[in-house]
């Protein structure tokens, strides 16, 4: 029966669906916006330092021209968002449909677990950068998924695997919860061929080491520590995500929660090995 549905009609339902979970959850209105959110150019320019950066290369493949486009479009309602205590930051809340109508283009993607294209493809390389400087900056990740496939090999890689976070409008979101007592900001650079994202704070912010430890399903010497049946996963990686603050890195005037002792546990993740 939900063959017979049109692809938009699911989409929208999936949409009004969220919505109201999103409400009962009392998610809703911690969604930081564009407005009437302040921005950083409300701010004087000394309030807000930058602390760190990623940048990434981007790809030159079939795609690359319109995924620039894509970039463009979705960093427009990202860059310069000031994430307040306790709100949370929601990739589709600020980015919106990514529609022809809202100047997207065909872009590469993962679409029923086979590389494909879709209209604003390549978005994913934007919320993972997300991910992983939320992961460093302390903030509380409320959702994440990672890609079906790891389509990459060692010389092709440009990002660690594990950092990556897939983003599918209607249906998967990247969302962090700012739970510092610090406001803080990402701000975007897009050149031709990188792209970057800064974090930005009113003073140094904790910068927490992550590291991403990947290992093959036949090289696990307990399976049962990474999930179930990892053992029948043999075509795979297992990456084992966790974080750590050092000590020395902690300012005694950071007004930030205190970190729990020892790298916390993030998240424990199974790649396909694409074929």
């Amino acid at each position: 029966m939900r063959k017979l549905i049109p692809a938009p009609l699911k989409l929208q339902a999936r949409v009004y669906q969220r919505h109201w979970q999103d409400i009962r959850q009392g998610y809703r209105d911690r969604f930081v916006s564009q407005s009437p959110s302040l921005t950083l150019q409300d701010i004087s320019p000394p309030a807000f330092t930058h602390q760190w950066d990623i940048t990434q290369p981007i790809p030159n493949t079939s795609h690359s021209t319109n995924k620039r486009v894509n970039l463009a479009q979705a960093i427009s309602q990202l860059n310069h968002v000031v994430l307040q205590p306790q709100q949370i930051l929601s990739f589709w809340h600020l980015v919106g449909a990514p529609t022809r109508q809202r100047g997207y283009c065909e872009g590469r993607a993962i679409v029923g677990d086979r590389l494909s294209s879709e209209v604003g493809g390549g978005l994913c390389q934007l919320s993972g950068m997300l991910y992983w400087l939320g992961l460093q900056a302390g903030l509380e990740v409320l959702e994440r998924h990672p890609h079906s496939q790891d389509l990459y090999t060692d010389e092709t890689r440009y990002a660690p695997l594990g950092s990556d976070a897939t983003v599918v409008y209607g249906y998967k979101d990247l969302r962090l919860i700012n739970n510092q007592a610090l406001p803080l900001s990402f701000r975007f650079h897009l050149s031709d061929d990188a792209v970057q994202v800064s974090l930005w704070a009113p003073q140094p912010t904790p910068h927490w080491t992550v590291n991403f430890e990947a290992l093959s399903a036949s090289e696990l010497s307990a399976p049962g520590d990474w999930g179930d049946d990892t053992t029948s996963q043999a075509n795979g990686i297992w990456v084992k995500t966790t974080r750590c603050l050092p000590p020395a890195s902690e300012p005694s005037n950071a007004p930030t929660l205190r970190p729990t002792p020892g790298p916390a546990l993030v998240s424990q993740t199974f790649y396909r090995r694409s074929l």
